[in-house]
């Protein structure tokens, strides 16, 4: 999906195709505030495959844009290129339960498991533990990541977002709450929970329609 077609059809539901009341960087603000809400609520929908290269021992750290951890795939060979075996996702809690010894195996150049704990959310684990000889080891893997923020968005309506066309109206329902939710003097709370709830409600949330809130400006450091 690319953010012109969304930022369109948002202009023209708002009537506003001229984008006087809401500019197409505000537009592109609420599409990226809505990607990332989508990562939090239904990471599904943003789901991405990417490789990374492992680091020497078990404990590995996340990629820092990753929002919602979704499991290790397959090897990917010391090119990261290369397809290889498949991992399994477990628990870390279980596996030291059922192996308290496991991280002082021997270190091996493939991963078979992988463990994740919400004990430590920005780290997961990799067993066997990868050997400092064997260093070229890349894993592919699942995530939500961040979003491009409203700037990059802006900037190229045409580049590719994290989503698929399926969830379109989505979207659009999402980039329509926080428009009409914003208090830019065209606000009309009641579109703006009908849009929400149609948001919450396609990705199968259960919460009554309210507003949501635009996130706060950052201060200017200077």
């Amino acid at each position: 999906m690319q953010a012109k077609p969304i930022i369109d059809t948002a202009a023209r539901q708002l009537s506003d195709t001229g984008n006087t009341r809401w500019g197409r960087d505000a537009l592109a603000d609420y599409l990226s505030w809505t990607l990332a809400e989508m990562a939090g609520l239904y990471p599904d929908s943003v789901a991405e495959l990417d490789t990374m290269k492992l680091t020497s021992g078990a404990e590995q750290d996340m990629p820092a844009d990753v929002i919602r951890w979704m499991g290790g795939v397959r090897n990917m060979g010391s090119d990261g290129s290369t397809p290889g075996r498949a991992v399994h996702n477990g628990d870390l809690a279980t596996q030291e339960a059922f192996d308290p010894d496991w991280i002082t195996r021997r270190p091996k150049k493939e991963v078979r498991d992988v463990f994740f704990t919400l004990s430590a959310p920005r780290k997961f684990y990799v067993a066997p533990p990868i050997s400092t000889a064997n260093s070229d080891v890349h894993l592919q893997y699942k995530a939500a990541k961040q979003p491009p923020d409203g700037e990059a968005i802006a900037a190229d309506e045409t580049a590719e977002l994290p989503v698929t066309d399926d969830y379109f109206n989505v979207v659009l329902n999402g980039v329509l709450a926080y428009a009409y939710g914003e208090d830019t003097g065209y606000a009309d709370l009641q579109l703006a929970d009908r849009y929400a709830q149609s948001f919450y409600q396609a990705l199968g949330i259960d919460r009554k329609a309210k507003r949501r809130t635009v996130p706060a400006a950052k201060e200017d450091p200077t």
